[in-house]
């Protein structure tokens, strides 16, 4: 838009409830929607070149009515306008100084799939989120033998609809199958390949579930619903010692939290609805040899 106008001013009229829980679409956002509203004013002024930018806003906590009221009873010349400028990331708005980003990177995506050495700028290579079981009430237990017995009515339930749906062109899921056991897409494309599953108690692993919570688990490539690394960080074919930082994922928009295990992280460890981006001092190679996790650059 700084490319058409010559000067754009922007009364920022808030209520975006999903950046602020603490707001109500109906009381705080004008048109009473989910997300942020703002007036803008585009100017073209004859001759005049680049373009400058005003911007005002409104208290947060400003009802609708307070809005409308505003918008109703002043002029435009009477609206404060700030001059505003993008910093060299393009924030217009909410600036502040830090020096993040002379900081060395903990993790990044540039170093995970770096394919040399000198493409790596971060402290850990491997990274990923705890595992999803997606069936905790089946794979979680203080009890392993407890634990070894649910699993154990699992499979049974599983290979019962595996055998009756064997030799069928289309094997069927959702009503079409036994509703005793927790069904996700995972496993339903194992009932379809016909992938037969047998109890191994090896796979009953510690588990850090949550804080200061550590549990017995049934570690499975076909039962936990979704490893993500976590098998080159602990195995599932063998058992082997690690030390994992784990922290609250920044996507999560979650109070910040930060812990070390040394088990199994679930990835709601950090709490529910946030996900858990976990930092391996090791990683396993898929003939169980052990290699350092922290880059030679970070060395």
């Amino acid at each position: 838009m700084a490319q058409e106008f010559n000067e754009i001013y922007v009364v920022d009229l808030g209520g975006d409830v999903r950046a602020n829980p603490k707001l109500s679409g109906t009381k705080h956002n004008v048109f009473g929607r989910q997300t942020g509203v703002a007036i803008s004013f585009f100017v073209k002024r004859h001759k005049q070149k680049g373009c400058k930018i005003f911007y005002a806003r409104r208290p947060e906590f400003d009802t609708a009515e307070d809005k409308l009221a505003y918008l109703g009873n002043t002029r435009a010349s009477a609206i404060s306008f700030q001059r505003i400028e993008p910093d060299k990331n393009g924030n217009w708005v909410n600036l502040t100084e830090n020096d993040w980003d002379t900081m060395i990177a903990v993790s990044d995506k540039k170093t995970k799939t770096a394919k040399s050495r000198g493409q790596e700028k971060a402290i850990f290579r491997l990274y990923s989120l705890g595992v999803v079981t997606s069936r905790d009430e089946w794979v979680y237990d203080i009890d392993p033998t407890k634990l070894e017995s649910k699993v154990r009515a699992f499979i049974e339930i599983y290979e019962s609809e595996r055998k009756r749906w064997s030799g069928s062109n289309s094997p069927g899921t959702g009503s079409w199958v036994s509703r005793d056991i927790k069904w996700t897409s995972e496993l339903e494309a194992h009932l379809r390949s016909g992938t037969k599953l047998s109890l191994n108690p090896q796979r009953i692993r510690p588990a850090s579930y949550r804080p200061f919570h550590k549990i017995n688990t049934y570690y499975d490539r076909a039962i936990t619903h979704r490893l993500y690394q976590q098998d080159s960080i602990f195995p599932v074919e063998k058992r082997v010692e690690n030390l994992l930082i784990v922290c609250t994922d920044p996507a999560a928009q979650k109070p910040w939290m930060a812990s070390a295990v040394s088990d199994l992280p679930d990835l709601h460890y950090v709490g529910a609805a946030a996900g858990t981006h976990c930092l391996p001092r090791y990683r396993y190679t898929a003939a169980g040899e052990r290699i350092d996790n922290i880059t030679e650059w970070a060395h």
